[in-house]
């Protein structure tokens, strides 16, 4: 698993080529791109600021602009899409979500979730025994 520059492998971790555009890594030209993103982000239609946009920090906003190779016009533009995305789809009311039922599934079914360090999640269960 790659964080950063930082490669797990095997109980060692071993550190490889520090990669730019995370934060600590930022070229000059980078700093100056990710200032103007977040005061255009200022400039935002009203549709978008209907989303708490404070939510949002510089890791978030680096995430728009490595995907878009830093260029402004179209980090602002995915930026903004995937804000009305999360608004149209209610995202964050799906997340607020209570599963009023997970009590009574999880005596019929527990289970666990154990994330390993390679990129595969495992997971273990534990079936119910039959009466």
């Amino acid at each position: 698993r790659r964080v950063h520059g930082i490669e797990y492998c095997q109980g060692i971790f071993m550190v490889s080529k520090i990669q730019d555009g995370y934060l600590g890594t930022l070229t000059p030209a980078q700093e100056t791109t990710l200032t103007e993103f977040k005061s255009q982000i200022s400039t935002l239609s009203v549709e978008v600021w209907k989303y708490d946009i404070k939510k949002f920090d510089d890791y978030d906003y680096l995430r728009f602009l490595r995907a878009r190779k830093f260029d402004m016009k179209k980090s602002m533009e995915m930026f903004t899409n995937y804000i009305i995305w999360r608004i149209k789809t209610d995202v964050d009311q799906a997340l607020l979500y209570k599963f009023p039922e997970l009590p009574e599934l999880k005596k019929v079914y527990p289970c666990l979730l154990y994330t390993s360090p390679s990129p595969r999640d495992l997971s273990t269960s534990r079936m119910p025994s039959s009466a």
